[in-house]
């Protein structure tokens, strides 16, 4: 097993290396007379170093070479593709080839050599389940003699990550620091006068691996001194003639300048506070590269008691705008600004509140503030979906076609489900549901047409959805050939929605209608504008109520505490008087133990009330139902079973349930043929039912007399017949029919005392596929409930305010 282990854990990429021009005669010394182009002869290797994984290459490597005619360019030469392959463990392949270029490679600038570089760019996989791509870039860099046409590297080259790029795609500025009277003995105990003269190091680096940099410039150094922390003096000034350094390189420049003028004490304290001052210019010696400007200083501060400077060694120039700070715990200390010339001693900032930079830092706040607004405002900004109708067309009414025949009962209808949030997505709960209607004019009723089923889906912020194509109702004939004239179609949307937000699982109920006013000779919806659902007057019967009996409880345990916080005229607060006069000689150990048995008691309380008040009725919910004979897949399409899977379940945490009377189920379906209902019964023996527990009701059942299976083997016939034209454009909505299933029976709370069974009564819609004969949605459809036991939250608000009384 630890062989396995070792072997399968912790695979290894493959490896590439190269011989280029491995069997191959050079000349590449070109004149005049020679060709335009030469061949490559390449052998590439690919080793697979796992020794129990193999490798997939599932696309196309792409192998390219090219040469650097200078440091800043790359020219192409040619290309070569090889084909996805299987690779076994422990294996190496060699691909042998040659490629004609498409041109002749030239020197690399200031050498004596060509230098060719080949790109790999691949990807591969392991051979183990669920492992994904990994992209693979690697290079290398082949350098060849332009003078006796040699290679620099023999055989074979591993390439790897490139390396040239890096080194010259982000080049470095340079680095600049002084020491400063590096070698020079001064005295300025008592007096700076002989202090004529400035010893200094300054040091130039160039950071760059590969890339020399030009000072085209003179360099100009400026030393000066602070007398006080708003005014500086020049003491000399040095010039460094423009020179080149190479790549890697660092300069030393020593030297001596004379002062103008002999430097004093910085105001206040024991300090000199010198300043040098660097201007220069430079560019990368790189094809194309401009010329930079820097600028840069620090401060340096010698402390004229004991002679000794606050920085030792190397100081670092900056650039203006960073703080040069000179430390010391046990003496005064200056803190400098570079840019702006402020200069003061450390003591003095705690004692007048000065702070350094403090505009700069109350900007950043602000800004972040107002950044931190301005996405809390967008990210809370939630605005439900919006929906139109942009294309709605009735075919049997178009009048200016010649089809004669059978009625076309199909709609084509085109809906756009837009998410307008911009940066919050949506999630379209499971299932929608949309029903298209007919309203006549002067009547109130209207004539159902068909329904669809839409399976939920997730919108992105700001993604659009459209839902197009043709739809097949239960027919047309009923409106007439002048159907448009005598009313307008209906276009129903129901469906719940859910923001993709961090802890937010609400879901919105959206109850959206529209009216579609359709020509009377074409048959196409009037006017060019897509038409809004808006809210329309259906009602959620899913929709749980809110019952207000936990609200009064905490709005008068809010109540009693402000009252019982109010003091009197004295100052005492009105619970103190009401102790003090109801038990105003309690002695001291009697409270304590009152206290000891009040709390625990609270504790168990207030535990028992969470547990065992208000308790729940059981939860029913419908989880697969499936009638056969809308199943057009098979062949009994005249079966009248139906085939269901019911769960009850007890929601109480802490109480029991008892079933007194049988759980009744009626399963019912209409037909649109006739009004009579066709009906299946299932019961349920009485039972119990523990806390928290759920029981799976499952079986196969047959409808009420002989009469009602003739008719609904019809229906499902009928329905059978109801199919889209060969070629249709399907919309991913699915005409439902309506299966409604009622729950009848008695529940008693296991709780102690007596307590009578409540009757409940509770149904749901079950919507079914027409073609699949199966439930529509993936999600249980819940039964609503009939009815809800409230009395325990009147309890609970009068528990909850004595408890408040008492501890308060």
């Amino acid at each position: 097993m630890p062989v396995l282990l070792v072997l399968f854990a912790s695979p290894s990429g493959p490896s590439f290396s190269i011989n280029l021009f491995h069997d191959q005669t050079l000349n590449i010394t070109k004149a005049d007379d020679s060709p335009s182009n030469m061949s490559i002869h390449f052998d590439l290797k690919l080793k697979n170093q796992n020794e129990a994984i193999g490798l997939h290459y599932p696309d196309q490597i792409n192998i390219t070479f090219s040469y650097f005619p200078n440091v800043s360019m790359m020219v192409h030469l040619a290309e070569y593709k090889l084909d996805s392959f299987y690779q076994g463990n422990g294996k190496t392949r060699h691909v042998r080839d040659v490629v004609e270029t498409n041109g002749f490679p030239r020197v690399l600038e200031g050498t004596d050599l060509i230098a060719f570089r080949v790109d790999l760019v691949g990807s591969y996989r392991f051979k183990k389940v669920g492992t994904k791509r990994h992209k693979v870039d690697v290079g290398c860099l082949v350098g060849v003699n332009a003078i006796d046409s040699t290679k620099m590297q023999s055989g074979f080259i591993r390439l790897v990550k490139p390396v040239m790029l890096n080194l010259y795609s982000s080049p470095s500025g340079p680095t600049f620091s002084i020491n400063l009277f590096h070698d020079q003995a001064f005295n300025i105990t008592t007096s700076p006068t002989n202090l004529t003269s400035i010893h200094f190091d300054l040091k130039l680096k160039n950071k760059n691996k590969a890339i020399g940099l030009h000072y085209p410039d003179q360099l100009n150094i400026t030393f000066s001194y602070f007398p006080n922390v708003s005014m500086i003096v020049a003491l000399a000034d040095y010039k460094l003639d423009a020179f080149y350094q190479g790549n890697g390189k660092a300069r030393r420049v020593r030297d001596v300048v004379e002062t103008s003028s002999v430097p004093r004490v910085l105001s206040g304290t024991d300090f000199i506070a010198f300043r040098v001052d660097l201007v220069a210019s430079y560019k990368y010696k790189l094809s194309g590269s401009k010329k930079k400007k820097v600028v840069l200083g620090c401060v340096v501060g010698v402390n004229v008691i004991d002679n000794v400077k606050m920085q030792t060694g190397f100081v670092r120039l900056v650039e203006p705008g960073l703080d040069s700070i000179l430390t010391d715990v046990e003496k005064d200390t200056i803190a400098f600004k570079f840019d702006s010339v402020v200069c003061f001693p450390l003591d003095q900032m705690a004692d007048d509140s000065i702070s350094v930079d403090s505009g700069n830092s109350w900007c950043n706040l602000i800004l972040v503030i107002i950044i931190f607004f301005i996405f809390f405002s967008i990210y809370k900004t939630r605005e439900l979906p919006s929906i139109h109708v942009e294309e709605f067309y009735v075919p049997t009414f178009n009048s200016t076609t010649n089809f004669t025949g059978t009625t076309n009962n199909t709609i084509y209808i085109n809906l756009r489900l837009k998410n307008r949030n911009p940066v919050t997505g949506l999630y379209y709960d499971d299932p929608l549901y949309i029903n298209i209607s007919f309203v006549p004019k002067d009547q109130t009723k209207s004539i159902s047409l068909a329904e669809f089923g839409l399976h939920g889906f997730y919108q992105g912020n700001g993604k659009a959805k459209h839902v197009k194509g043709l739809l097949m109702t239960r027919g047309l004939e009923s409106l007439g050939s002048n159907g448009t004239n005598n009313g307008v179609f209906r276009v129903d949307f129901f469906g719940k929605v859910r923001y993709k937000l961090i802890g937010y699982h609400q879901r919105h109920p959206m109850l959206l209608a529209a009216n579609v006013e359709v020509d009377d000779k074409t048959g196409v919806k009037v006017g060019n504008k897509a038409i809004r659902l808006v809210k329309s007057g259906a009602r959620d019967l899913r929709g749980a109520m809110l019952l207000p009996g936990s609200f009064i409880g905490q709005t008068t345990s809010f109540f009693l505490f402000v009252w019982m916080a109010q003091t009197d005229d004295i100052g005492n607060a009105c619970c103190e008087v009401v102790f003090d006069e109801c038990c105003p000689k309690l002695p001291p150990k009697l409270q304590l133990f009152l206290t000891c048995m009040v709390t625990p008691l609270l504790i168990l309380l207030v535990v028992m009330l969470v547990l065992y008040v208000n308790p729940k009725n059981p939860e029913f919910s419908v989880e697969k139902f499936y009638v056969s004979a809308f199943n057009k897949t098979s062949s009994n399409a005249t079966t009248n079973t139906i085939s269901f899977d019911i769960k009850l379940r007890n929601q109480n945490k802490a109480i029991g349930l008892y079933y007194d009377d049988p759980v009744n189920l009626t399963f019912s379906f209409t037909p649109r043929e006739t009004n009579a209902q066709i009906i299946w019964k299932y019961s349920v023996p009485k039972f119990y039912q523990g806390n928290a527990q759920s029981r799976r009701l499952r079986d196969v059942i047959q409808p009420l007399g002989a009469h009602e299976i003739s008719v609904f083997n019809r229906t499902a016939v009928a329905e059978h017949a109801s199919v889209l034209p060969t070629g249709a454009i399907t919309t991913g909505l699915e005409p439902l029919l309506y299966f409604k299933v009622d729950f009848v029976t008695k529940v008693r709370f296991k709780l102690i005392g007596k307590h009578h069974a409540k009757e409940v009564v509770v149904s749901a819609d079950v919507p079914i596929g027409v073609n699949t004969g199966e439930k529509f949605a993936k999600r249980g459809i819940q039964a609503s409930e009939g009815s809800r036991i409230i009395g325990g939250q009147v309890a609970v608000m009068v528990v909850l305010a004595a408890i408040n009384f008492i501890v308060m």
